[in-house]
């Protein structure tokens, strides 16, 4: 008898106790608890193997793909199969790599799992906030207990080892160094992200971003990068819901229009910038907007010697530097604001 039904694109509990009696079901909610009354290995086999199935067929991708890097080709077949109970680190993986988030779904836990989750979830929130002495504290802790025990577990690490790096503003190949070690250990570092024919998780992109913004590497080609920036802001824009494409789409935004400014004409830097502001108009982007705002309004004060209406190209200048110090006032970000008043003041000869 089956207690969930479908309503994408998450399933909904009907009735647990039925769920604790048939254990046929899958389970998915988008107020993600754990109790211990969820903790049922023979559930959480059946659930999983479901789940990926169901969103595998979805995307059209291989069972190879899903798994590349992460397990053998027999542990991936068996996994989806229900032949075997699957480490929640890598349900975790895979799920991100179907462009779902662990937190949407009630997963199967027993206590040591349950305990490693709420250490993970530590790391993410002390990251989120921006409380990096916090955040150092925690990766030592998890480093000394669970890194030796899978190769996710040791990329986990790896990764905000590279975070605290940057934060500290240590060498560009000393975070770029953490970044490869860290991606290498599930993907080959100099690939590129290719629908239909590769998976990646939010954190492998994130570090893809992070060899190309320290040029890392074979990621010193601009060329190369940029072409890279525009696969992976296809792919996100393909296989991630609009919630979790913000935060890659927008790095990957930036960080193309940086190389953009420097190699492209004003004609395709403007096509950018557009789409750029497209993209950051939701509320967690609107730092970003700002950036590229204040960016779009240079680039018009550069073409204005050329413009055929000067007033009007000086008057689109100022509306674009306007937006981008409101907002970076309303965020308080004093530096970005002192950098607009100092363009209007040098550059347009206007007080802002």
């Amino acid at each position: 008898m089956v207690v969930a039904v479908l309503q994408c694109p998450c399933l909904v509990i009907i009735d647990l106790q039925i769920i604790n009696e048939t254990n046929e079901c899958i389970l998915s909610s988008n107020n993600y608890e754990l109790t211990a009354q969820m903790r049922n290995p023979q559930m959480s086999k059946t659930t999983f193997g479901k789940i990926i199935e169901r969103y595998r067929k979805k995307l059209n991708v291989s069972q190879k793909i899903v798994h590349e890097g992460i397990g053998s080709q027999a542990s991936y077949r068996s996994g989806e199969s229900d032949e075997r109970e699957v480490d929640f680190v890598i349900q975790e993986t895979i799920l991100a790599r179907l462009g779902q988030s662990a937190a949407d779904f009630e997963l199967i836990l027993d206590d040591e799992e349950y305990d490693m989750w709420m250490e993970r979830l530590a790391i993410r929130s002390s990251l989120a906030g921006n409380d990096y002495v916090a955040l150092d504290a925690l990766v030592k802790e998890y480093r000394r207990e669970h890194a030796a025990k899978h190769k996710l577990h040791e990329q986990f690490c790896l990764y905000y080892e590279a975070k605290l790096a940057e934060w500290r503003g240590e060498a560009r190949s000393i975070v770029g160094s953490l970044a490869a070690e860290a991606l290498g250990l599930t993907k080959q570092i100099e690939d590129m992200p290719q629908v239909h024919q590769s998976l990646y998780t939010p954190m492998e992109l994130d570090l893809l971003l992070t060899l190309i913004r320290c040029r890392h590497g074979k990621w010193n080609n601009l060329f190369k990068n940029g072409n890279c920036l525009q696969q992976i802001i296809e792919y996100v824009g393909a296989y991630y819901s609009v919630e979790r494409q913000e935060d890659i789409e927008g790095q990957a935004w930036l960080e193309l229009l940086r190389i953009s400014w420097k190699y492209d004409g004003p004609e395709q830097l403007l096509v950018y910038i557009d789409k750029a502001i497209a993209c950051f108009s939701g509320a967690t982007g609107i730092e970003r907007l700002g950036e590229v705002r204040f960016m779009k309004a240079k680039l018009l004060w550069r073409g204005y010697e050329e413009a055929v209406d000067k007033k009007q190209q000086l008057h689109l200048c100022k509306e674009e530097c306007k937006m981008a110090y409101c907002i970076f006032d309303v965020l308080r970000r004093r530096e970005k604001v002192q950098e607009i008043e100092e363009f209007c003041l040098g550059e347009l000869q206007w007080h802002i």
